[in-house]
């Protein structure tokens, strides 16, 4: 913040608390989803820097003294005091054009004086937020921060005089109104980018992407038949390394003297058999040499993860439910958990397992899957479902993209059930997902054209959230002329923004003389 020697000429430099009339938390009442009464503020109705009538409460209050008294007037700035670090400090300002709206908890209200233009005094909210002011005082705890009333009066602020602070928001206002023009482009040309993707996804396994490589390639196209037999076949491949394995460990087993228990001899039962899903509309989606089959019925392994609950700075790493979303999987997105004596060593991932969400609070990202592409260790919580594919003939890539578009996911979101604000599938639901089988050819082919086509899209994606940041940065430039006096000229005839102050600082004082009580005289007795 400018020292007041380096001020524009004509500005101040003050502490928010010499602005107010008020600086409140909202009121603590009985809340009702449905739209009965008067709407009430929360946490959330800040949104993108506006009040968004769509994240309100309502409360059911008659009495005239209680709403005048929480109701907001016009030029009222919403301030977020309690919240993430990434939202603390979000602001915006009331209109009275969409109508009435009560101060509820955990937002302060910041009322100014009529000398000072709440719009002005709203953008350098914004400015000091984006430079980090509001973080350097807040108090810092796990899951949230929060800044205390008394330090945020002591926030320093620069005043210019009024009439300047009018021509400063016209400029702000001017300039961001074609950078939000910019904007709208590029979340719309992201939108379609999205939808890009699905269609792109959808025409992959309906068959409709390799249309012209099975015609130009008859011989290569594999009949249903044969891809039935060649995952049976994978299916007794699979039994017969299990054969092995088990030889090899009774073998070590005796070597040992035949300490502990003798190893297990597989069951060939365990090992599923391919499911064919017998749906006409499915079956018409998709070319004739294609199976729908049941993905538990081409899975060795379907199973949750650990329950007990992560915790530490040190040990095995466990993967969050956040790390996994459509087709990606975060790496970084982990806790520890102790497995020093091996007793989550079976709750290894491997590569090419497919992992899905089993819960979460957002439906969108119920049952999404992603591959896990690492040779690392890791293990995964019991709210994800590892799978293992059975057939070296049905590529994990081409499964994951699959289960995530098109009837497959039609299918899982309809086995979606909330509880207690949690949504959720089993194991069994997702065993049940129908997936599009084609040849081990025609699955590389898809991929091919897929993963071409999505580096293409997320390479225009990247360059759309660059110009996006670009635009914010630009904003807070802009911001910063604003505040240094750099955005419009100035008007010597201007009254300086000292005057303002006394005037606030006058303002203040008759109104703590009028609300102190009066002083009453204390009776004497006259001396006899």
């Amino acid at each position: 913040m400018e020292s007041q020697e380096n001020l524009s000429i004509g500005w101040s430099l003050c502490s928010l608390d010499d602005l107010l009339i008020q600086l409140s938390n909202g009121v603590n009442v009985k809340q009702f989803d449905e739209k009965v009464g008067l709407p009430i503020s929360r946490i959330e109705t800040i949104s993108n820097g506006n009040i968004n009538f769509e994240r309100v409460k309502y409360i059911i209050e008659n009495d005239q003294d209680f709403v005048e008294k929480y109701s907001l007037h016009k030029g009222d700035i919403l301030f977020s005091h309690i919240n993430s670090d990434s939202h603390l400090g979000k602001t915006a300002l009331f209109s009275d054009r969409a109508g009435s709206l009560i101060h509820g908890t955990n937002l302060l209200l910041v009322r100014s004086s009529a000398e000072i233009d709440s719009r002005f005094l709203n953008y350098q909210f914004q400015y000091l937020r984006a430079k980090g002011s509001f973080m350097e005082i807040a108090q810092h705890s796990v899951n949230q921060s929060s800044i205390n009333q008394f330090k945020l009066k002591q926030v320093s602020f620069l005043i210019a005089p009024y009439n300047e602070q009018r021509r400063i928001v016209a400029k702000i206002e001017e300039l961001f109104s074609e950078i939000d023009k910019g904007v709208e482009s590029l979340k719309t040309a992201k939108a379609q980018l999205q939808v890009y993707r699905q269609a792109l996804l959808k025409h992959a396994f309906e068959g409709k992407l390799t249309a012209q490589w099975r015609s130009d390639n008859p011989d290569k196209v594999v009949p249903a038949e044969e891809l039935l037999r060649s995952i049976e076949q994978s299916r007794e491949e699979r039994y017969q390394q299990q054969l092995t394995d088990w030889q090899t460990a009774v073998e070590k087993w005796e070597f040992n003297g035949k300490e502990g228990k003798k190893p297990s001899k597989p069951n060939k039962l365990h090992l599923p058999i391919p499911i064919i899903v017998d749906d006409e509309n499915l079956v018409k989606e998709t070319p004739p040499e294609w199976l729908w089959l049941k993905y538990g019925s081409i899975c060795e392994v379907v199973r949750n993860g650990i329950s007990k609950k992560p915790e530490g700075d040190i040990g095995t790493k466990i993967f969050r439910i956040s790390a996994v979303r459509p087709m990606l999987f975060e790496m970084n997105d982990y806790r520890f958990i102790d497995n020093e004596d091996g007793e989550f060593d079976r709750y290894y991932l491997n590569y090419g397992d497919l992992v899905f969400t089993r819960y979460n609070g957002s439906v969108r990202y119920v049952g999404v899957c992603a591959e896990y592409r690492s040779n690392e260790p890791r293990l995964f919580p019991d709210k994800l479902i590892q799978t293992r594919l059975i057939a070296n003939s049905i590529k994990s890539s081409y499964i994951e993209k699959a289960v995530n578009c098109g009837e497959s996911r039609k299918y899982l979101e309809s086995k979606i059930r909330t509880t207690a604000g949690q949504s959720g599938v089993s194991g069994e639901d997702i065993k049940g997902i129908p997936v599009p089988i084609c040849s081990e050819l025609e699955q590389n082919e898809i991929l091919n054209i897929i993963e071409e086509q999505l580096s293409i899209a997320t390479q225009n994606e990247e360059i759309i959230d660059l110009s996006l940041k670009k635009a914010e940065a630009l904003r807070q430039s802009i911001l910063k002329k604003a505040f240094s006096g750099q955005l419009v000229p100035q008007d010597p005839t201007d009254e300086p923004a000292s005057e303002l102050l006394k005037r606030i600082q006058a303002e203040k004082a008759d109104r703590e003389a009028q609300t102190k009580p009066a002083k009453t005289k204390r009776k004497t007795t006259a001396a006899s």
